[in-house]
């Protein structure tokens, strides 16, 4: 089965509760920390969870540590305390996310970085070129993995799936910007050596690693191995510019069991810079001031004074809904004007359990799972500056707004429900139930049905 990774309690303030306390007696783990340091911040990064009645303390940071028994590196690791005495049960000190210290990029990693998987008494751990196996009950190190076994990736995901370890390498993140007043997609930063890496649960033997060109998560948004992972088949479904990849996750896994190429069938090459639907809103300009006096006959008569420019309120508060809604967004002052740029993945592949839908520049599609075989295409008029509204699954439609035209397609076979023409800036919002999708133009409101 797949075992899932601790999301929520690798935080500061989780509640930590005690065996065999009452209702409602959970306790700050951050007061915890008050009551053994005297204070809550002592200096570092550390994440906090309860395990068997005690306290884990957890020490995973790309800052500098030393352990503080020897005061040399690492000082990464785990340390068991426990919470009535404060007696430290065990503990082990280990590199995870430590030796990008002097370089900035690896903080940037870091609120990305893979999430610890936990299994029983076993904790398993990744970052930097550095995967490692702890064990709670005895308050040991079981293995560890280094630079060469991970060959320099960085871990950005986890998941445990039938006693094998599997981890995601490498991560790209964009940015929206203004190039000479165009808006411009670009790297934010870029942490290569992407693929993934198959590791014995128990033993800590690497048994397969599969390197790739481009970061799995790239068309594929929300990626992790247990969002796209398909455990009838046991296959992980990503995305890249060119095709959809349905990569073994077994033992002796590693290879594809087959690719869906989007320019043989009539998808089109996904091009990063053309995967985002962009809006660029006027916000405003400089304010600027003009004092002018007027004089007759030769005498001061009056004096005018003139504002111009500001911030344009309206504009503002459709940049602010529209940013909410994007990946990416920023603001930028040009000549003394300010524009909100913002950018939303509009070209994407999406994996729900039973079908694969895949939105590129040439077409909408649907591709079979089993056999990566295409069940049907549709044609669009895709343009990255025109998109009102990107597409959406709802039901069993696919909706959507390009150049003003609202459509609506039926997800099994691509067939078009209805097609019309809105207006150049609307509203869109659908009811709580999802069976009507609603636009708002000025005082205008049309609702259509989705059923």
């Amino acid at each position: 089965g797949l075992a899932k990774a601790i999301t929520g309690v690798f935080a500061a303030t989780i509640g930590v509760v005690t065996a065999g306390a009452g209702a409602g007696a959970a306790i700050s783990a951050a007061d915890e920390v008050s009551k053994k340091f005297g204070y809550e911040n002592i200096g570092f990064t550390y994440q906090l969870f309860e395990y068997k009645g005690n306290i884990v303390v957890g020490l995973m940071t790309s800052d500098k540590m030393l352990n503080p028994n020897t005061r040399d590196e690492p000082g990464e690791g785990f340390v068991v305390v426990d919470r009535k005495s404060g007696k430290i049960l065990g503990e082990d000190f280990f590199e995870i996310r430590q030796g990008g210290s002097w370089s900035s990029a690896f903080k940037q990693y870091e609120p990305y970085a893979a999430r610890p998987v936990l299994d029983g008494n076993m904790l398993y751990v990744a970052g930097n070129g550095r995967m490692a196996a702890f064990d709670l009950d005895k308050g040991k190190k079981v293995w560890a993995l280094g630079d060469k076994e991970m060959k320099d990736g960085y871990a950005f995901d986890m998941a445990l799936i039938d006693n094998i370890l599997y981890a995601k390498l490498g991560m790209k993140k964009f940015k929206v910007g203004l190039d000479k007043d165009n808006i411009k997609i670009d790297v934010a930063w870029d942490r290569d050596e992407y693929g993934f890496v198959a590791v014995d649960a128990a033993t800590g033997k690497v048994l397969w690693h599969k390197e790739l060109e481009s970061d799995p998560a790239f068309m594929t948004p929300k990626f992790s191995i247990a969002n796209y992972y398909d455990p009838s088949s046991k296959r992980l479904y990503y995305a890249d510019e060119e095709n959809i990849n349905a990569l073994q996750l077994r033992r002796d896994g590693g290879n594809f069991d087959w690719q869906f190429n989007f320019k043989d069938n009539d998808i089109g090459k996904m091009k990063f810079e053309k995967t985002y639907a962009v809006n660029k809103v006027y916000l405003g300009a400089e304010k600027i001031t003009t004092v002018t006096d007027y004089y007759f006959g030769g005498s001061y008569a009056y004096t005018t004074k003139v504002e111009t420019g500001g911030i344009n309120e309206n504009s503002v508060r459709e940049f602010q809904d529209d940013a909410d809604d994007a990946d990416i967004a920023a603001t930028y002052t040009s000549w003394g004007t300010t524009w909100g740029v913002s950018g939303k993945h509009c070209l994407r592949v999406l994996y729900n359990g039973n079908q694969i839908l895949v939105f590129g520049p040439d077409g909408i599609g649907s591709v079979n799972p089993k056999d990566g075989k295409k069940q049907w295409v549709t044609e669009w008029d895709y343009d990255e500056s025109s998109v009102q509204y990107i597409p959406r699954v709802i039901g069993n439609k696919i909706v959507y707004c390009v150049d003003r035209q609202l459509t609506s397609l039926n997800v099994l076979d691509g067939k078009q429900n209805f097609q019309v023409k809105e207006a150049k800036k609307p509203q869109f919002f659908t009811s709580t139930d999802r069976s009507f999708i609603y636009t708002i133009d000025a005082e205008l409101i049309s609702g259509y049905d989705l059923r």
